[in-house]
This record gives structure tokens, sequence and C-alpha cells, in this order.
């Protein structure tokens, strides 16, 4: 048996539709305050978070930002951590700047996945928050097909109507992670983790995988470190300067090459490539083991001491 409403008996139940829809919106927002507000708590020291929402097209992602200050003490950087499955990097950079100071950007996504989906010419596609940062990238990105979700032809990731709420969404993000309008910061350190055996590597940098050749477009030299670190932990840097502050830190080092050199598939839209083409100082420390487990234990600290290494540079 089907029930059919008149216009009138529709607009009788109107109201408890709203009121059922504020009561979901309000409990999605009382848990993200449970889960990010002034008395967040890393290792027994307190670590304000303030969550932020973001558009992406027909979806909203939460944005958290994490800020201590300690007395006397003024920032220069932004740490970010924008793939939310790299758990390992997030923590170590909550422990280090509940203790010592600092400013945390981290882009939330549903059940920790390293992409954000969104509805994109009638398919649900998923992006990478890390290929996004040019026009460029995000074309590539919404053609991927590795990722176990649907995508865009060539024809439709050229349309400007697909392009605009990605470039939109990466836009709005910068300005949260530069602090644009306030602090505007020029300096921007990326935290990463990857997995053992897979194609991201130093060595990758210097040699012509192929799985990842561009990488090698993109690189002006590297440095091995002393003693010699496991492949899967590295710093990259978009300046000779940066370059010259970390090359006797005992890291694995890379120079990425100038702005001038990053076209064609050397510029995929990645954080790095927008901050040399924006002439933002820009670090990535990158070290094995994604999840916050026991065996991911040494790698944490390993990115704890990269972070350490960075934190006092001006």
């Amino acid at each position: 048996m089907s029930i059919k409403l008149t216009k009138i008996q529709s607009l009788r139940f109107f109201p408890l539709f709203l009121s059922i829809s504020l009561m979901l919106v309000l409990n999605n927002q009382a848990q993200q305050l449970a889960e990010c507000n002034e008395n967040y708590k890393v290792a027994g020291n307190t670590l304000p978070c303030k969550p932020n929402q973001l558009s992406l097209g027909d979806s909203t992602v939460e944005i958290r930002v994490y800020t201590k200050k300690l007395p006397n003490q003024t920032f220069n950087k932004t740490f970010a951590v924008v793939h939310n499955d790299e758990q390992t990097g997030l923590n170590a950079v909550k422990e280090v700047i509940s203790q010592k100071g600092g400013r945390l950007v981290e882009v939330v996504s549903k059940n920790k996945s390293r992409y954000l989906s969104l509805k994109l010419a009638g398919k649900t596609i998923c992006i990478d928050p890390n290929r996004i940062y040019t026009d460029e990238g995000i074309k590539a990105d919404l053609q991927d097909k590795m990722r176990g979700c649907k995508y865009l032809t060539e024809e439709e990731a050229k349309k400007e109507t697909n392009i605009a709420p990605v470039r939109t969404f990466a836009q709005n993000l910068q300005n949260i992670i530069q602090d644009k309008g306030n602090s505007n910061y020029k300096f921007i350190v990326a935290v990463h983790n990857n997995d053992p055996g897979g194609c991201l590597t130093f060595e990758v940098f210097s040699k012509s995988f192929l799985c990842d050749k561009k990488s090698v477009k993109q690189t002006e030299k590297v440095l091995e470190s002393t003693p010699k670190d496991n492949i899967d932990n590295f710093i990259i840097v978009t300046t000779p300067t940066l370059f010259d502050a970390l090359k006797n830190k005992g890291f694995h080092l890379v120079l990425q090459v100038g702005k001038e050199k990053l076209t064609g598939d050397a510029n995929d839209g990645s954080m790095s490539v927008y901050a040399s083409l924006n002439d933002l100082r820009y670090i990535v420390l990158e070290t094995q083991c994604k999840s916050n487990g026991a065996e991911c234990k040494k790698f944490k600290d390993r990115q704890k001491e990269m972070i350490g290494a960075v934190l006092p540079m001006q």
C-alpha cells in the first residue's frame, strides 16, 4: 500500500524535517568540537584546535588548525598534513608542537582516507589533496584511474565547470595554511608518510624508475645522509638556501628544480610545485609507515627528529 501526501499535508511535516536536519548538523558539529577544541590534549600537553569547514563542490571538508604559542614565541611557518591516512606524521607533529609550540593544519577525510570525494559530471570521484594546486595538476588528477573510484574523461577534466570547484577548494585551503590576511606565512612544512617497498623513495629522485619518471624531472640535486638512512626517509626542499641549512643534519636530502623547469608532467599540481611557482619556502618531511601503531614508532621518532631540525629555522 502506498501513501500519497497532498501539498498541505507535506507542509505539515516540513518543520519536523527541518528540526531533524538541524539536529543532525548540530550533532556533527558537537562531535567535531569534541575531537578538536581549545582543550585538546596530546601526550599530556594541551594543543588548542579549531575546526573549519571548506566546500568541495557538493561536499564539505573539515580542516583542523592546531596552534600553540609559548611565551615570547613567534611563528614563521605552518606544518601541513593533507593526507589523512598518514597518521604517523600527523601524530609526530602534534607531539612536537604540543611541547615546543607551532602551527599545524590537518585535512580530515572520511574514514581517514587519502582522498577526498565530490560529485562532478554526474560521478562521485575522489581527488588527491596534494595534486590540486595548479590547473594542470587538477586536470590530471581528475582522470586518475588507479584509486578504485570513478574518474573523468580527458574531455570532462578540461571543462572549467569541473576544474573550478577543485581550484576554489585548493585556494581556500592555501588561505588557511598560509593564514592569509593575518600572519601571511611564506614557509610551509608538509609532513608525509609512505609505504615500504613503494615507488616513493629517496632513490627515485636520482634514478629513472619506471614507476615515477617525473620525480627525476623535478630534481635539481640530491644528498645522501651520513650515516645512511632508510631510503623511505627523506626531506625535499624548494630552495638552495633550505638545502644548505639542512645538508649537515644527517638526512637524505632532495632539492627541487626551479620554477622555470616545472613544466609538462613535472607540473603535477603538488604543493611543492605550487610553492615554487608562488615563491614560498617549502619543505617535505617524508618517512615510512602510515599508521599510529607500535610498528611505526621508530619512523615517528625519526620524523620527530626532522621536525625538530626545521622547527627553529627562520
